[in-house]
């Protein structure tokens, strides 16, 4: 076993969450998850992307991680509201959302966070084309989404990824 395959951080989260899955410390579940959490970064290791991508700003990553939490709750009870007193004037769209980076990780993780967010979905991501194609739940601006996620979102994304 080459020595870059094994991931011992990632070994520990997949033998926690097995334990936790099932909920006992049996020594059958300890066992089955300790092989687990070995073999599978083993096995999957040639799907891993190289590690090209490295966080240069992390105190910018935790402030990004507390703006979007805020945002994924004030999505929520927006998406409450609209639901519930609001359903026959939803104006759904889908938004070409163009990208200043070709990042892969810098495109996934943005699309992640759209998708994350209640009232959107992330349709496709595509870098190389440098464009997001997402649905919104309800909107009458599709350039106030676009700026939004952009600055919200893609800028620190950037930084933080040092693109």
């Amino acid at each position: 076993m080459r020595r870059d395959v094994i991931n011992l951080p990632l070994s520990a989260v997949l033998l926690a969450t097995w334990l936790l899955l099932n909920g006992s410390l049996a020594v059958g579940h300890v066992v089955f998850g300790l092989a687990l959490g070995l073999c599978l970064p083993w096995l999957l290791a040639r799907f891993r992307p190289p590690r090209t991508t490295r966080v240069r700003h992390p105190l910018l990553a935790i402030k990004l991680a507390w703006i979007f939490a805020g945002d994924i709750l004030l999505a929520n009870l927006q998406v409450a509201r609209l639901v519930m007193f609001k359903a026959r004037s939803l104006r759904p769209e889908l938004i070409y959302v163009p990208l200043d980076t070709d990042d892969p990780t810098v495109t996934v993780v943005l699309s992640a966070m759209i998708t994350l967010t209640p009232g959107t979905v992330t349709l496709e991501a595509d870098a190389g084309s440098r464009r997001l194609i997402v649905h919104v739940l309800h909107t009458t601006d599709p350039l106030s989404v676009i700026t939004d996620i952009k600055t919200r979102y893609e800028q620190p994304l950037k930084e933080i990824f040092g693109c």
